[in-house]
């Protein structure tokens, strides 16, 4: 396990991570908890480098990884689940289009999340599965049941509700919700990057909505701005709504 942990971060081979995840997951394995941690955070990182790097196969290993390390508690903290780690495993599931198991993950692990805002990360998560599972009504109707405090959060849900409202062309209310964003965006306790990506996801918004549909030229101008305007964690999203 270890050579194929140091060959992998040496030579950056997927060969060898494919080999240090088959020692990984042998059922009849019993590695040391907290020897075996470090060997699943080194694979999950490679993970992540090759999704991030373009090569979307890495979505479904990472997503092997993150069930398997939490069905056996190596990636629990004194048999608790911490919030990132919840919502990164429901996020490589919804990416790995494993739907009926994040909606599984959500239910189960709920009563097991970390910290005080368990509640609210339980909701902001069943909004993604339900926006990823095309159930719109549902994304709406859980923003208004939902009372999230943690200022980033309620911000990522909001984003989520505009969303929605964009699927149902309710075009009226996306810039109202949009108006209320940006009022949010001005509060203090925003980190710089945080802000930034979120005031350009409303920017580039904005000018979507005020779009003619039959403007080619239009369209293309903004897929371009779209395509240079950086952090924007939605970007994928507005150009799929543009190009369609």
């Amino acid at each position: 396990m270890y050579y194929h942990a140091y060959q992998m971060l040496l030579s950056n081979d997927a060969a060898y991570f494919f080999q240090l995840k088959t020692n990984l997951l042998e059922k009849d394995r019993n590695y040391p908890v907290q020897e075996i941690k470090d060997a699943y955070l080194l694979a999950m990182n490679f993970c992540i480098q090759e999704i991030n790097a373009g090569n979307p196969v890495f979505f479904k290993e990472a997503f092997h990884l993150y069930e398997q390390g939490i069905e056996k508690q190596i990636l629990l903290e004194n048999g608790y689940l911490s919030p990132i780690t919840y919502s990164n495993a429901i996020t490589l599931a919804l990416r790995s289009k494993e739907y009926d198991y994040a909606w599984q993950f959500i239910e189960t692990n709920k009563k097991i999340l970390q910290g005080s805002e368990q509640e609210s990360y339980y909701f902001f998560n069943l909004s993604k599965y339900y926006f990823e599972t095309g159930n719109f009504e549902k994304v709406i109707e859980l923003y208004y049941q939902s009372n999230i405090r943690e200022l980033l959060l309620n911000i990522q849900v909001r984003i989520i509700q505009i969303k929605a409202f964009y699927e149902k062309n309710e075009l009226d209310l996306c810039q109202n919700l949009i108006d209320n964003l940006n009022q949010l965006l001005a509060r203090k306790g925003i980190l710089a990057y945080h802000k930034e990506n979120y005031a350009n996801f409303c920017k580039m918004f904005r000018q979507m909505l005020s779009l003619n549909p039959y403007d080619h030229r239009a369209r293309k101008k903004l897929s371009e701005n779209i395509n240079k305007r950086s952090p924007l964690t939605e970007k994928t999203w507005l150009l799929e709504k543009i190009a369609n």
